[in-house]
């Protein structure tokens, strides 16, 4: 007899290898036995979770039925709310709430597919700034700024607040607010045009400072210090003045000797110090770790850094960039970028790499690393690669997020759009969720972490999603590895499965198919009843499972067919947890024989009803 076991099921799903090879794991333990050779790793699964090494089901996600109508833009987590934009408008409610309220006065593109949002931060620098006229040279190469005192009344009335800047690629961008009582508010930001600044021409202090202008853009992010917003031609790269984000007036004025007020004036708008990376069109663009600036072009992705060694030219007292080349694959919408956190101390950790979705599908690097070495990149999905097999992802129905310790990538698979999750606890792909969306993609996520734990996304069939937080679950459904000998010599007959489930709570039901060679060979059905415990334990809390049940449920094959692999596919409903199984054979030596199944091509599938042993 030979036996498929398997205890584990934290290493995850593995669609790398064949499944009659799948890894085992030897476990030693003490007594006449002296190890137990099993599984941690599965074929494939869908709707589960396995991170605390049993297979749990998720549950289902909640569409929100109070969202509005229409085409949907973006969707962000600000603060405890969920805003969305939908149509040119704006809507936010509270995390896990009912009833979307719009904010007053946003009025943005009606037609634009996508908006761009960044979370901008307070002004850490408030302080007049005039230009430098060298001492040498074209007067246009100012390479340094005169600092001047700003009157701190003046700060404390037109310091920028926190909020969140919003661009639809052609209008000028919105800032969204909370005021004091909680109410998001929103604002249009000032043009090139509407910018002033006025100067003690004595003292230098400013007495009157208007000095905001954000340009019209599209990728933006925010980055030692700098937001940086790319052009609508998706080549400039706009950059703000330091420590004040909604600055955009880099180029100042020179003033006449020994009069402030004829200086500081705005010099060019922010094409007169923009940046490039020297290729073509830009995709992403992202703050990575290590101080470093990702961006996606061309076809290619860069690092950008700014040149601080001893010495480096400056421009309006604002450091110049330095590019460094990575590779060929590219990123290929800032949605679908993430940052990787594992355990620390793991040999097959990811910790530090940034993982982004490429058209041929997952890739990772470490910026901290590129910066040191050249640059190099690698396929994260190499478990899951085949999921992508003749696959090309495009814009913009793909997007990634981080939430509960796993990486959720919405990507086209083989079978139709999906989420793959990958647990960074664990260090593995965990199962492909085909059903949390109804078959559609998620255009962007919005993951919220203050007051709750909460995952929203908004759909490629323009619907908002909150993911996992329904009441009831999903069914379940988990390929286990092949059990072979190996030997061309052997082949086998499956005389029954055993399944463990615990945690259960809920009358279920639990389907077993077993393949032979690959092909549908039987289906057994076995409904298990759930029975409240008599004693009711009420001392201290040890454990959210004391009094649940637990089943051990037996399927036995009846004249299985004969074959040199065998694996089976279980599903199940009612949120129980899949804690072990073990599938026995008949060993059949066929070595002077032909396969006993050489001419049955069309094994017709025979369907059983399992008794439950309860």
């Amino acid at each position: 007899m030979s036996d498929y076991k398997q205890t584990s099921f934290s290493g995850g799903f593995n669609l790398l290898l064949d499944d009659t090879r799948l890894p085992v794991s030897l476990k030693y333990k003490e007594g006449d036995t002296p190890y137990d050779i099993t599984y941690n790793q599965y074929r494939t699964a869908s709707n589960i979770r396995s991170r605390f090494d049993v297979c749990t089901p998720i549950n289902q996600s909640v569409i929100q039925t109070d969202a509005p109508a229409g085409l949907k833009q973006a969707i962000v987590a600000f603060g405890r709310y969920v805003i969305i934009f939908v149509a040119g408008k704006a809507y936010y409610k509270p995390v896990n709430t009912v009833g979307f309220v719009q904010i007053d006065g946003f009025s943005m593109s009606t037609t634009a597919p996508r908006y761009w949002t960044i979370a901008i931060p307070l002004n850490t620098t408030n302080y007049g700034r005039q230009a430098v006229i060298p001492s040498s040279g074209p007067t246009s190469a100012n390479s340094g700024v005169l600092q001047t005192s700003l009157n701190l009344t003046v700060a404390a009335q037109f310091g920028t607040i926190p909020g969140l800047l919003v661009q639809d690629g052609s209008n000028q961008p919105m800032f969204l607010y909370l005021d004091s009582n909680n109410v998001v508010k929103c604002r249009t930001t000032q043009t090139y045009q509407q910018w002033s600044a006025t100067y003690d021409a004595t003292t230098g202090v400013l007495t009157d400072d208007e000095r905001e202008y954000v340009p019209v853009g599209t990728f933006m992010e925010f980055y030692n210090g700098i937001l940086f917003i790319v052009g609508t031609d998706y080549t400039s790269i706009y950059r703000s003045v330091s420590g004040r984000p909604l600055d955009f007036v880099v180029n100042v004025t020179a003033g006449n000797s020994g009069d402030f007020s004829t200086g500081g004036q705005k010099g060019g708008d922010a094409t007169t110090t923009s940046y490039s990376v020297g290729v073509g069109g830009i995709t992403a663009l992202r703050a990575m770790q290590g101080s470093a600036l990702f961006v996606a072009a061309g076809g290619g992705t860069f690092l950008v850094t700014l040149n601080q060694t001893p010495g480096a030219p400056t421009i309006f007292g604002e450091y110049t960039f330095n590019r460094q080349i990575l590779f060929t694959s590219s990123c290929i919408s800032e949605r679908g970028i993430i940052d990787i956190s594992g355990p620390p101390n793991s040999t097959n950790s990811s910790s530090g790499d940034t993982v982004f979705i490429a058209a041929e599908g997952l890739r990772s690097f470490n910026a901290v690393e590129q910066q040191q070495n050249e640059g190099r990149n690698s396929v994260f999905s190499s478990t899951a690669q085949s999921l992508f097999t003749g696959i090309t992802q495009v814009a913009p129905n793909c997007s990634a997020v981080t939430y509960d310790n796993y990486a959720i990538f919405s990507v086209l698979t083989t079978n139709g759009y999906a989420l793959v999750l990958y647990d960074t606890i664990n260090s593995c792909y965990t199962s492909v969720d085909y059903s949390s969306l109804s078959g559609a993609a998620a255009k962007q996520f919005a993951s919220i972490t203050v007051g709750a734990l909460a995952l929203y996304a908004i759909t490629s069939d323009d619907r908002v999603v909150q993911l996992y937080s329904g009441t009831t679950t999903e069914q379940a459904i988990i390929r286990f590895g092949a059990v072979s000998s190996q030997d061309p010599k052997k082949e086998h007959k499956v005389k029954n499965f055993r399944s463990v489930f615990t945690n259960i709570t809920h009358n279920f039901s639990i389907t077993a198919y077993l393949f032979t060679n690959n092909r549908l060979d039987q289906v057994l059905i076995n409904h298990v009843n759930y029975v409240a415990p008599v004693d009711i334990y009420t001392g201290p809390s040890v454990g959210a499972d004391i009094g649940t049940q637990t089943e051990n449920v037996l399927f036995t094959f009846t004249n299985a067919q004969s074959g040199w692999k065998s694996f089976v596919v279980l599903t199940w409903t009612g949120g129980a947890s899949l804690n072990s199984v073990c599938m026995t054979a008949q060993d059949i030596d066929v070595s002077n024989n032909q396969s006993l199944n050489a001419q049955a091509v069309t094994n017709q599938p025979v369907t059983y009803v399992a008794q439950s042993p309860t």
